[in-house]
This record gives structure tokens, C-alpha cells and sequence, in this order.
């Protein structure tokens, strides 16, 4: 089981074309952006202190005197809660809450030496790299690099993490019913719906008017459904069925609850946006899959225990029954497709391919709006998802790639390849490699790149082609004529600039770019390392290590984090654990979020407090947890990224707890165990990918990759430039891993 919750929010606004501007807010596992989208082009964008941790000798005898004539304290743990309640007027049942065994009370040790003069001088920060750095890459920087590059994340079960997590009593069964009685037209019932405005639930009564073979289709009970419309709806999602299935694979049949119907659900757009009565036709969501309806509701308060589709009864974009409906159905059920068996895919990869399952369903053409918007600005980073309006160019690049990978391969290679559970370039690399190519992703993502710049060249090789029925617009890039000129930009990272070189005499370009790129855009709080989950999707990095606490009466974490998680739908954990790691407790910081609804207003975190959101003025923060309640036990410390939107995660340094003498300054590993975390540097190697494109006699493009230096330098002539074959393509390309941070270069180019 894979991505947890809910994928592809359809949201719209009208434009002037008889066909709505249908978009697909992404969504993997517990991660949710919602955004209106408005209809507009975009264009391309213009070129050119140390702590110290000390106790008075007043206060280290007050405490001497305190333990030595007291009983050792009870530890009171932080006990999690069962899934929280419901933020909707009407609760369901919550799930049986167990109290958790507070650690053994056991008799403590005399103290040993008190640890009230262990002091600790962390290391003086770095000083920052310039934009353009020149500094040569240290040896520390590149291992960095390649371990960022080579994170493997652990397969994680949800349901299992819901009992080491403590909010159930023992492991759950995924299946919650093995066979089901079939449904009859004219029952009702209720269904948990969430209003995509407010974050708040609601119990809405629905009615099944429709039964088909693969699906049931429930109705608001506030609305009357004309019934042909009905029908159409019906007859619209069995005519995509089996073309999804045939390209895509099978949904999890009979699933969770035992029936193999799929539950089609239709809420008025009151449900589901903040619009009043009047207003529901204004709703702007067309519909969506949610994942959290294939979890057990013992786990999560607010599943429906089905397989499911939620289509906005009131939208005016996608009309019960019509061809937008039919599309909307086809994206969906692409999602429902892949819940299963894709267990960390890259956004562009499940977003990307369900675009491609309207194009296979012959709505192609209606999604070349989506692509044009990145073709007119392809600096856009493949493996990153942006909020907001910006989310229109993202889904286009996803649909383009597949679009490409489908055309290149054909369509046996794009089936097994869309259902391989390993995600990203590195997944493809692997999945090319088993069928036989000597190819990896990143030369196919590169000759993607090409293939932007010269589909619409007749004379362009077939790789560097699309299929006839894909009339995407030309790619965007910037002319330079005039020389010498001096171009000073970045690029993100897995994204290109493109330059079109006019000139009827041969030039000679020097490019410098770059040569180390932050990891995160702040420096550690000290030193040169720090430890950093990584940008996570569908996965949960553990960093773990054993605490020895039975010397001591009183202990304290602390550590410094910066994170950045989608606010309510990404979370930071820190846990503790006292039966070596069978179950974990949360811990509670002061920067933690938890104690207000609208912090975890979908119920996904798995510990009642947690970092969200962003850390405090979007800076590394210090803080401080008590483990008194410990003392005298050896426990295991944890923390976990939850992000599962490749937001930026996760990052911590000067972790320490001062009174056993612990001091990691993230220098080394000083005896964590990693899953999915690494201890990397501030600055990893920046990567380049240059690519000329120039022109034979014939006019058929000639492809090179241009080699650099080790500091990124290079010195290249464009050669054969004549009055009648005077242009040339440039493609600047970016790739280091994990980073959101843009790559810095500059060139110069003069005429010979």
C-alpha cells in the first residue's frame, strides 16, 4: 500500500472555449494543496551561537538535596490519543482509546558524578558559499552528494505505524470485511465528505440510484438527479473502465470492504467548498480520489471503508453525465488504479499519467492548454510541485514527459512501466535496465529536453519526437543576437534554459556555473553537517538512536530543526520508545502544533503533537524536551519526517543531551541508525548538462553534449554559422539531488 489518502483534486475555472479549464490538484498520501486555478498564460520569465548548557551550584544542590530525600518521581509520559476527534458537527464513533503503559517505575541509581560541568563548545558555522560559488567541492561535500542522490526509503504500512504509534491497540487488518451484500438502488446511507474550503468534515445521507457492473453511484439526498443523467453517468464510467485497466492495471478488487463496486459518490458543491446554497454551482472542485477511504476507520475516524470516487454534484465545468464528467472519471480512476501498487512515485510521474488517461480516452486535446503553459517556460523542476496557479504548468510537464516516454517506447513499455512500484529518474533507470535498454532515466530526461526544443522540426530524429496528434506549441527560450554578450541566470534544478543563438558568424562560448549548491538554503546552526530527511513522498525516515538514562534522575533533548511541511498535510515527529521499539510515544516541544484542530484538521498525524507548516520566521529554531519522565531507563530516541509532498522536510543539528554527556554536532554519526535520513553537508556538487543543438547544410539538427571541467567551466565554438544557417540552440541544464535550490551560471559569447 502506497499513497496513503487522496490524489488528483480536479478544480476549475471557465474559459472562453466550449471545454471547462479542467485541474488536477495533486495530492499523494496525507499531503493536500488545494488551489483554485485561474485560466492564464504564463510566460517566460525575463533572461537576464553557540549554546551553552550550565546550572548554578544553588541549583545542582537543591537537586542533590531533592533526589536524596525523595522517592524517585513516577514518569508520566505523554500518552497519544486515538485519532482525533472529528472537527464536523457529526462525530463517528472514535476509535476504542487504550492507555498506554507509562515506563517501569523503577528504583533509581544513586547519581553518578552530576554532569552540571560538562560543558560542550559546538563548532563555529561555515561562512556561505557565494551564489556562483568557484570554491572546489571538499571530499565531505560530494559523499554528501551521492548519499542524497542514493536514498532509498523504506516501504512504510500505515496501518502498522498506526500501532507503534499507539492509536491502535494492535495491528489492523487492511480488510475489513471479506465479502459484502450487494447494494440496491434506493438504499440510504451516509458518507463522511470533506469541505475543500474550510478542512471540516460532514456526514452527508445519500441515496444509490444507479448500480452498474463495476460501480454504485450515490446521490446527495438535497438533490433530485435528473434520471437519464443518471444513466449517462453510469454509462460514462463504464466506458473508461476497462481502458484504464487495460493500460494502468487493476484496482485492489474485491478491497476493503469486500465488494468489488466502485463507490461513486456525488455530494452538492455545498459539501464540498465554502458557497452557500445559492452559490453551489460556483464550487470549483469537479471531484477526487481519496486514499484515507481504503483505511480502516479504526485507524481513521473518517473513512468511508470504500473504494471511491467523489464528483461534485453541482459542477457546471463536468455535468453529471457529460463528456467532462467522463474525463474527470477517467483521471480519477487512473488513481484509484495506482493506490495500491506505487509506492513512492514522483508527483510528475502520477499526476503525469493521469493526464494520459484522458489522453487515452481521446481527451488529449483538451489537456494541450495544461501543456503549453510549461512549453512556454520549461525552468520548472520536474521532481517539485508548486502551490497555486503555478500547479497548471507542473501538471502539463508531467503530462509532456509521458506523453514522450509513451511515444518513444510505445505503449507495451508505458503500461509495465506506470505500474513499477519505484519511482522517479533512479526507478526508471532501474525499469530500463530490466527491459533491455542501455539507457538510463536521466538520458532519457535529457533527450526529453531535446525533444522539446525540436518536435516541431520535420527534419529532428524520431527521439527527439512526439506522435503526430500532439500539436504542442514551440518550447520558450531566449535569443541572443549582438555580440559579445554576457548572460547571467539560474536554472532550477532538473529543468532547463534554453538560448536560440543568432548569428551569421561562428561564436565561441565560456560558461561558468556554479560549482556547489545549498541543500536546503540555510547553513547548519554549526559546523558544516547537519541531518536532513530529505524531500519524502509515500515514505517515513526514521533517525534512531539508544539513550542510556538509568545515571541519572533528570535528562533534557535538545536539538535545533529547520522544516518546511505543507501546513496540516506534512509532519515532523520526535518519539521515544521504552520497550525497544515495539510502540512510540510522541514527544511534546514547544514549537510543536497539535493543540488547536485546524493543525491536523484531516486526522492524518500519527502522534497528537508534531512540527507542521514552517519552523518559526522560516529559521532553525532551538528546543528542549523533558525527558525526566525516562530517567533511569535506557530508551530509544526517534524522529520521523512525515512529508509525503517532497516539501523540504526535515532537518536537525546540535542534538544533545547535556546531562549523560551527549553532544552530536552532526559532524559524524555518533551511533544513529538511519532510515532515509542523511548526515549531509550544507553545500552539495552542483551538476551541469550542456547540449548544443546546430544545424547541418540540410537543415537537420545535430545533437552534442558539451563536457565541463571540474569546476564547471567550459570554453565550446558554434561552428558552420552561414548568413543562410544562422542559428543555434543552447540547452542549460541542472541536476542536484533533493534540492530546491536553484542552480547559478553564467557564459559570455563572442563572435570569431
Amino acid at each position: 500500500m502506497a499513497n496513503l489518502f487522496w490524489e488528483g483534486w480536479r478544480l476549475v475555472t471557465p474559459r472562453t472555449s466550449f471545454h471547462p479549464f479542467l485541474l488536477a490538484m495533486s495530492c499523494n498520501p496525507r499531503r493536500g494543496v488545494f488551489a483554485i486555478i485561474p485560466y492564464q498564460y504564463f510566460t517566460k520569465r525575463s533572461p537576464l551561537t553557540m549554546r551553552r548548557w550550565h546550572l548554578s551550584l544553588l541549583f545542582v544542590l537543591i537537586v542533590v538535596l531533592v533526589v536524596a530525600c525523595s522517592t524517585p518521581p513516577t514518569p508520566t509520559p505523554v500518552p497519544p490519543t486515538a485519532t482525533a476527534e472529528p472537527v464536523a458537527p457529526t462525530a463517528t464513533t472514535s476509535p476504542t482509546e487504550t492507555a498506554v503503559s507509562e515506563p517501569t517505575n523503577t528504583p533509581l541509581p544513586e547519581p553518578t558524578a552530576t554532569p552540571e560541568s560538562i560543558t560542550f563548545e559546538w563548532p563555529a558555522p561555515i561562512e556561505p558559499e557565494e551564489k556562483l560559488s568557484r570554491n572546489p567541492v571538499t571530499d565531505a561535500e560530494l559523499a554528501a552528494g551521492e548519499a542524497l542522490a542514493n536514498i532509498r526509503y523504506p516501504y512504510v504500512d500505515y496501518l502498522q505505524e498506526a500501532y507503534t504509534h499507539q492509536i491502535v491497540p494492535e495491528p489492523v487488518d487492511p480488510i475489513v470485511a471479506t465479502e459484502a451484500t450487494p447494494r440496491r438502488e434506493g438504499e440510504v446511507d451516509t458518507f463522511w465528505i470533506l469541505n475543500n474550503d474550510k478542512n471540516t468534515w460532514s456526514e452527508v445521507e445519500m441515496k444509490l440510484l444507479g448500480v452498474s457492473e463495476h460501480a454504485y453511484f450515490w446521490f446527495d439526498t438535497a438533490r433530485t438527479p435528473d434520471p437519464e443523467k443518471v444513466q449517462a453517468a453510469m454509462a460514462a464510467f463504464e466506458s473508461v473502465y476497462e481502458p484504464v485497466r487495460a493500460m494502468f492495471g487493476e484496482e485492489n478488487v474485491p478491497g476493503v470492504d469486500g465488494d468489488p463496486h466502485i463507490y461513486i459518490l456525488h455530494p452538492a458543491g455545498t459539501r464540498l467548498c465554502n458557497v452557500t446554497e445559492e452559490r453551489a454551482f460556483t464550487c470549483s472542485l469537479i471531484g477526487y480520489f481519496f486514499g484515507v477511504n481504503q483505511i480502516p476507520s479504526v485507524v481513521l475516524a473518517h473513512s468511508n471503508e470504500h473504494e471511491g470516487i467523489i464528483m461534485n454534484l453541482d459542477s457546471t465545468a463536468a455535468p453529471l453525465g457529460s463528456e467532462g464528467y467522463r474525463e474527470t472519471l477517467g483521471h480519477e480512476f487512473r488513481h484509484l488504479v495506482e493506490y495500491w501498487y506505487d509506492e513512492q512515485g514522483e508527483t510528475w510521474e502520477s499526476e503525469g499519467s493521469a493526464v494520459m488517461a484522458e489522453d487515452i480516452l481521446g481527451f488529449g486535446s483538451l489537456n494541450i492548454d495544461f501543456a503549453n503553459l510549461f512549453m512556454a517556460d520549461p525552468d520548472i523542476q520536474l521532481n517539485a510541485w508548486a502551490e497555486g496557479s503555478l500547479s497548471a504548468a507542473h501538471y502539463g510537464q508531467g503530462y509532456v514527459i509521458n506523453r514522450y516516454i509513451f511515444d518513444r517506447f510505445g505503449p507495451e513499455f508505458y503500461s509495465a512501466w506506470v505500474k513499477d512500484p519505484d519511482g522517479g529518474l533512479q526507478g526508471l533507470s532501474e525499469f530500463l535496465a530490466e527491459q533491455g535498454f542501455d539507457l538510463t532515466g536521466m538520458d532519457v530526461w535529457l533527450d526529453w529536453l531535446t525533444a522539446l526544443v525540436l518536435h516541431d522540426n520535420p527534419n529532428a530524429p524520431e527521439i527527439y519526437r512526439f506522435g503526430e496528434d500532439f500539436p504542442i506549441d514551440p518550447v520558450g527560450y531566449t535569443t541572443i543576437a549582438g555580440f559579445p554578450k554576457t548572460i547571467e541566470d539560474d536554472v532550477k534544478q532538473y529543468a532547463m534554459d534554453v538560448y536560440r543563438f543568432n548569428s551569421a558568424q561562428d561564436l565561441t562560448v565560456s560558461f561558468t556555473g556554479t560549482t556547489k549548491t545549498s541543500v536546503i538554503g540555510r547553513l547548519p546552526v554549526s559546523g558544516q553537517s547537519f541531518w536532513y530527511s530529505g524531500r519524502v513522498s509515500g515514505a517515513l525516515p526514521r533517525l534512531t538512536r539508544e539513550f542510556d538514562l538509568t545515571g541519572v534522575s533528570s535528562a533534557t533533548l535538545q536539538y535545533s530543526t529547520f522544516y518546511k511541511f505543507s501546513n496540516a498535510f506534512g509532519f515532523g515527529y520526535v518519539l521515544v520508545s521504552t520497550d525497544g521499539g515495539e510502540t512510540w510515544t510522541g514527544l511534546v516541544g514547544e514549537n510543536m502544533r497539535g493543540d488547536e484542530p485546524q493543525h491536523d484538521p484531516l486526522e492524518l498525524a500519527l502522534t497528537d503533537r508534531f512540527y507542521t507548516s514552517v519552523s518559526p520566521g522560516g529559521k532553525w529554531i532551538e528546543e528542549t524536551i523533558d525527558l525526566t519522565p525516562y530517567a533511569g531507563q535506557k530508551i530509544l530516541i526517534r524522529f520521523e519526517s512525515d512529508g509525503n509532498d517532497r516539501s523540504l522536510g526535515f532537518a536537525l543539528d546540535n542534538i544533545a543531551i547535556p546531562e549523560i554527556g551527549f553532544f552530536d554536532d552532526a559532524e559524524s554519526d555518533m551511533g544513529w541508525e538511519s532510515e532515509g535520513w542523511v548526515r549531509t553537508t550544507a553545500y552539495i556538487p552542483q551538476t551541469f548538462h550542456l547540449r548544443l543543438i546546430t544545424f547541418d547544410e540540410g537543415g537537420v539538427p545535430v545533437v552534442t553534449d558539451l563536457p565541463l571541467n571540474e569546476d564547471n567551466t567550459a570554453v565550446f565554438d558554434i561552428t558552420g554559422l552561414t548568413e543562410n544557417n544562422n542559428e543555434a540552440f543552447l540547452i542549460v541544464a541542472a541536476s542536484a539531488p533533493h534540492t530546491l535550490e536553484s542552480a547559478a551560471y553564467t557564459f559570455e559569447v563572442t563572435q570569431k
